[in-house]
């Protein structure tokens, strides 16, 4: 019924926004979420219904409708897969409260083409801006896209990344460059697939990396991309766990870390300004964990172990000393420790991975970040060798305990390795950590 499309869809949509609370999150049958299996067209039909008619004297009506819209799809994703119990809703950022130089990115992966949503901070009327669609990209080339990018960063001898992170680049960045200040922030709220790319990789015409132009934050939705800042930059505590030993899991078998100890160590050191008290748990368990969380205030939490946030909460996990922590018990025990005070200030997860090529297991180490009630969060997407994670979390300290935002310090500490140059200079190291949430 074409003539009349625009009925259907909002009906559809309004509904759905009416029910969603009320239903099952997952399929007993296929056990996937019901978001995925009944919803996801109707939201992106939505959105698509927006943008098409984004033209003339309704344009700006039209493109702040569809932000809505993919804000709202965006949170629903996420509370689908994970309880909206588990991840309640919070207020969006104010795009007018943006400084200059910090810039929010939307890309929207509809299924004939890409869509980019921006605004810049200090721009004035707080308006979002749609730049002309991108009909030679759609969701299904994208994807491959960032499949060919970040299977080819997993791998420390591939070479096959560079093509695709600069195809990346010309579709996701030059659009928005000349936004792009020195000292600023990219924040990008990524689509589906784009969840699992390590946006500091991609790679200009004059092959200078994202990172070297931009301080680069990710989000699942502007809900969880507040920007920060303010008090509790000094006088933090900081717990770091580490796990060296190889275990046995129902899950499976998790191969003996070397070096993480020293890298829990490297993380707390105490210099009396920004890290005023620190606690080291080599080989931790759940006990100690829940022990070091709930004896007094922690700011920063430092897990250096197996971990493998692949989606549902019941399912994700970390590795401890003979035992796995369920990312909802993690929960639990980090909302124990908010009693005591502020969220976390910072959440560092190391040799963790997600699943590429999945659209709701990318979702899993936001979840992570987003549960842990932490501001800022700082994981690696793929797992990198011992001599790479030491090298990046002793300049990410250095830099942190200088007094920097998060964002600024891994920034410093991924540009110091490329400079560096040799081993350290290989994108398979520095681009596995990727920052999520707050950036000032």
């Amino acid at each position: 019924d074409p003539l009349n499309r625009e009925a259907h869809i909002r009906a559809a949509y309004d509904a759905l926004e009416a029910v969603r609370p009320l239903l099952p999150r997952f399929d007993p049958l296929t056990e996937e979420t019901a978001f995925s299996l009944h919803m996801r067209r109707v939201f992106q039909a939505a959105v698509d219904l927006e943008l098409t008619q984004a033209e003339g004297a309704a344009q700006v009506i039209r493109v702040a409708g569809a932000q809505r819209i993919v804000e709202a799809y965006r949170q629903a994703e996420l509370q689908s897969v994970f309880g909206s119990e588990c991840i309640p809703a919070r207020d969006p950022v104010r795009p007018e409260a943006l400084a200059p130089g910090e810039v929010l990115l939307y890309p929207i992966l509809l299924p004939d083409r890409l869509e980019l949503l921006h605004i810049a901070g200090g721009t004035g009327d707080g308006a979002f801006r749609r730049l002309p669609p991108n009909r030679s990209a759609d969701r299904r080339a994208m994807t491959r896209l960032v499949e060919q990018a970040v299977l080819a960063l997993s791998d420390p001898e591939g070479s096959g990344w560079r093509e695709a992170s600069r195809e990346l680049y010309d579709l996701l960045i030059k659009p928005i460059e000349g936004e792009l200040k020195p000292g600023g922030v990219l924040a990008v709220v990524p689509d589906g697939p784009l969840r699992a790319l390590p946006f500091s990789v991609l790679v200009d015409s004059e092959g200078r990396f994202l990172v070297q132009k931009s301080r680069v934050t990710v989000a699942p939705s502007l809900a969880y991309a507040q920007p920060g800042g303010g008090g509790g930059s000094a006088g933090q505590q900081l717990v770091a766990a580490s796990l060296e030993m190889e275990v046995y899991l129902p899950a499976g078998s998790f191969e003996r870390l070397e070096g993480t100890g020293a890298e829990a160590r490297t993380a707390a050191v105490v210099d009396g300004g920004r890290i005023e008290r620190s606690w080291v748990i080599e080989n931790f368990r759940k006990a100690d964990l829940i022990q070091a969380l709930t004896r007094e205030r922690v700011d920063v939490l430092h897990l250096a172990t197996h971990a493998s946030f692949n989606g549902r909460s019941d399912r994700a996990f970390i590795v401890a000393n003979g035992e796995a922590i369920l990312l909802s018990e993690l929960r639990g025990i980090l909302a124990q420790n908010r009693t005591r005070g502020d969220d976390l200030a910072l959440l560092v997860l190391s040799a963790c991975e997600t699943a590429v090529g999945d659209d709701e297991a990318s979702m899993g180490l936001a979840g992570a970040a987003v549960q842990a009630g932490a501001r800022s969060a700082i994981a690696s997407l793929w797992p990198v060798n011992d001599a790479g994670t030491a090298e990046l979390m002793t300049a990410f300290y250095r830099f942190y305990r200088d007094g920097r935002p998060a964002s600024a310090a891994l920034r410093d500490a991924q540009l110091a390795m490329i400079e560096q140059g040799g081993m350290v200079a290989n994108p398979n190291i520095w681009a596995a950590f990727t920052l999520l949430g707050a950036w000032r």
